[in-house]
């Protein structure tokens, strides 16, 4: 299942998001605290340590950005989507990528339940995100093409394969912007 909500928060409201994200610290995915935490506790147990992401992407809203994880959090409890069904865990995290990114990005499935996009940079039509349906267990066909509009928010089901596509820009200023949530139903 794959929902589409434009507009998803007011115009101030939203600028203020962006002007809040665009001030955090962002980490590619060896540099990332939670990566390095993540890694050392697997190697500890004699386990395979498997995080990995295209660009880079800030700390938990938890950790630095309470206030607009709070606005996230009740903009997506107003929705009353089926996702919403019964009580979950998530993380928020904003995430940055740009064109040098494309070659490394691929097609993939979240461990989380459901997730959600926001979309925050300006819009870029040839930008947005590829959902795929699998043929078998190399192959997967485009199902869905959600264009990169501006304070347009994605939610679907992680399972389901997808990746960014058309990312662009060269930097904070101009890439491809979004805010990510993973969310775990309990």
């Amino acid at each position: 299942m794959i929902s589409v909500y434009d507009n998803f928060l007011p115009s101030s409201v939203f600028e203020g998001v962006v002007k809040k994200v665009k001030s955090l610290d962002f980490y590619n995915d060896k540099e990332h605290p939670q990566a390095i935490k993540e890694k050392a506790e697997k190697e500890s147990l004699g386990e395979e340590y498997k995080m990995s992401f295209c660009g880079v992407r800030t700390k938990s809203f938890l950790e630095v950005a309470t206030t607009t994880d709070r606005i996230i959090l009740k903009g997506l409890e107003k929705l009353g989507t089926s996702f919403w069904n019964r009580k979950f865990l998530y993380n928020t995290y904003a995430h940055l990528r740009l064109e040098s990114d494309n070659t490394k990005d691929f097609i993939h499935q979240d461990e989380s339940d459901f997730a959600f996009l926001l979309y925050l940079s300006e819009t870029n039509l040839d930008s947005g995100t590829k959902i795929f349906t699998s043929v078998n267990d190399n192959q997967s066909k485009e199902n869905t093409f959600v264009k990169f509009v501006q304070n347009r928010l994605v939610i679907y089901d992680a399972k389901l394969p997808h990746m960014s596509w058309g990312n662009h820009g060269t930097d904070l200023s101009n890439g491809r912007l979004t805010i990510n949530g993973f969310c775990e139903y309990l």
